[in-house]
């Protein structure tokens, strides 16, 4: 059993962002098809040096085990956002937003309001994904910010 070399750990990672941007940039898939193909590609990278399948099945096991709070994680802020839209909870931020933000004031209060809401979820990308995306459109409508 031999080590993977910089060489092609660097092909490995060169090949996943070719395989994403074409999948997912060029063809419009979506993206867990580039990945799949990718777990393929390191489970042959593996066998070929000198990994027995066995050893491969265990490494990939092991991988999902420690994605998988992570995807439950994800999961949960995406019914979070979903729910929160149904319910018009962001679009009511934004309509508040416009109204009592202050252009003068509004980089203070996003801060403060992300940080309140960041510890109150415990999680940045939860934050992003619903209050920062009210908070960035409110930008967008006062000129704040741009694309």
């Amino acid at each position: 059993m031999k080590r993977v070399t910089w060489t092609q750990a660097i092909t490995l990672l060169i090949t996943m962002g070719l395989l994403v941007l074409i999948f997912f940039g060029f063809l419009g898939l979506p993206l867990h098809l580039p990945l799949l193909f990718l777990i393929f590609i390191s489970a042959g990278l593996a066998l070929a040096n000198g990994f027995s399948w066995e050893q491969v099945e265990k490494m990939l096991v092991q991988g999902f085990n420690r994605a998988s709070s992570i995807i439950i994680i994800l999961l949960l802020i995406g019914c979070l956002i979903g729910i929160w839209m149904s319910s018009g909870t962001i679009p009511t931020i934004i309509y508040y937003g416009l109204n009592l933000i202050s252009p003068r004031f509004f980089y203070l209060i996003s801060f403060l309001l992300c940080s309140l809401v960041s510890f109150a979820m415990g999680t940045g990308i939860g934050t992003l994904s619903t209050v920062g995306l009210a908070l960035f459109s409110i930008g967008l409508s006062l000129s704040l910010c741009c694309l």
